[in-house]
């Protein structure tokens, strides 16, 4: 909601509403926001509400010249947009805790890709 480019195309409108019901509360009701549509990890803090932003548990987007040669031409044929990403070789997660006093969030794998020849920029 911190990010509009290609994602959610009202989230300012939804960020103000959510930073409204926390001033109309007298507290902050509203603490922690996840969202992974972008494909990134970044956390930004603003008025008071994290935004976090976690990357797919399976594959990077390497965008529209990207071209991928990690699978045959019949699963790209089921799945053609896959051939724009970087399918990572384990899955990453993250674990997030709220207490209180603090937010944290630890990410438990590093995207790792598997050793391949047949990854290229057209």
């Amino acid at each position: 909601m911190d990010n509009d480019d290609g994602g959610l195309e009202n989230g300012m409108a939804v960020r103000y509403l959510l930073e409204q019901l926390n001033s109309e509360a007298g507290f902050n009701k509203i603490l922690l926001v996840l969202t992974g549509h972008h494909h990134l990890n970044y956390h930004n803090e603003i008025n008071g509400i994290h935004y976090v932003q976690i990357n797919s548990a399976s594959y990077y987007w390497a965008g529209d010249t990207f071209e991928s040669k990690a699978f045959d031409g019949e699963f790209y044929k089921k799945h053609n947009i896959l051939r724009r990403t970087l399918v990572y070789q384990d899955p990453i997660w993250a674990t997030v805790s709220i207490d209180h006093k603090k937010i944290s969030i630890s990410r438990e794998l590093k995207p790792q890709w598997p050793e391949s020849p047949c990854l290229r920029w057209v």
